[in-house]
């Protein structure tokens, strides 16, 4: 698989992906008699003791900021707080089509944000952009966000939802905005059906939106890959995720999408979606192609 050059990237129009911030990602999370420590290298420390149910932020560094603690609080600790609890949490952006939760899975940088920003705009309800909760229900299972939320670089922004949209600083060392959406502010947090896995992946430069229907297999280890974690060596742990997310994976659709890295081509991934989610796509594992061009 091909990755644009950065000066194809930018005349398409979409956003470069941004090589992760080391604060982005916990450098370090540790055992620390009843309680787990998780550290984010030079911005701030968060101990998490479910004895006490308390959560206790220190070693703040002199630059961080409030923004900064929220977002790290909110999209990097609480997912793993509840995933420590025995939820099954996933690294993903969700929003409801047609009654059904659409979960979009893929690396930093792929679109996930911007794709369901745009779903939103075209109509459909945004659920959340950084972490879902699945689990099993009556009728199968279902899915929901950890807290409803949208975070976007202002090029995104600007594309998508256009420059009357209120914001505020994620992080200080990031130029991704919060955004205040009245469906956010708003938000349902019921379960919703789970319709389909969509993993984002390049489009191989060929200029076409696309998609195919992996195995069970590959969708479960694709789930893995994207699932929260808060003790990796808990052995027990681990496996009651894989038995879940196996049961998941043998009965959601999972589909790896492709398309250019361009926001004028987002209104036909969007029909690429909606066949998918309505079950108007093919079901048996060839590949559906649209030109970008027609």
């Amino acid at each position: 698989m091909v990755r644009e050059s950065a000066d194809e990237t930018k005349r398409r129009g979409r956003p470069l992906p941004i090589v992760p911030n080391p604060t982005e990602y916990p450098s370090s999370i540790s055992r620390v008699g009843d309680a787990y420590c998780i550290s984010f290298d030079n911005v701030a420390r968060f101990e998490v003791c479910f004895a006490r149910k308390l959560v206790t932020i220190f070693d703040v560094g002199a630059d961080t900021t409030s923004e900064a603690l929220t977002h790290l609080l909110y999209d990097h600790v609480a997912p793993r707080i509840l995933a420590g609890a025995g939820e099954l949490i996933i690294h993903a952006s969700a929003v409801e089509i047609a009654g059904r939760l659409a979960v979009f899975l893929g690396e930093t940088g792929a679109g996930k944000s911007t794709l369901a920003a745009s779903l939103h705009n075209a109509g459909h309800r945004l659920v959340g952009d950084d972490a879902a909760i699945l689990a099993p229900s009556p009728n199968g299972f279902c899915g929901r966000s950890v807290y409803p939320s949208l975070r976007l670089y202002p090029e995104s922004i600007a594309a998508v939802l256009g420059d009357d949209v209120l914001s505020a600083p994620m992080a200080h060392y990031s130029d991704k905005k919060r955004l205040s959406l009245p469906a956010l502010d708003d938000a349902d947090l019921s379960p919703i059906p789970l319709g389909g896995f969509f993993f984002l992946v390049d489009d191989d430069g060929d200029g076409q939106v696309g998609s195919r229907t992996l195995s069970p297999g590959h969708t479960c280890i694709g789930l893995i890959e994207n699932s929260f974690a808060l003790d990796k060596d808990d052995a027990d742990a681990a496996a009651k995720r894989m038995e879940k997310i196996s049961h998941i994976a043998r009965e959601v659709p999972g589909y790896e999408l492709s398309y250019p890295w361009d926001f004028n081509v987002l209104p036909k991934v969007h029909k690429e979606i909606l066949a998918r989610i309505h079950g108007q796509a093919d079901q048996n594992g060839e590949d559906r192609t649209v030109s970008s061009n027609g």
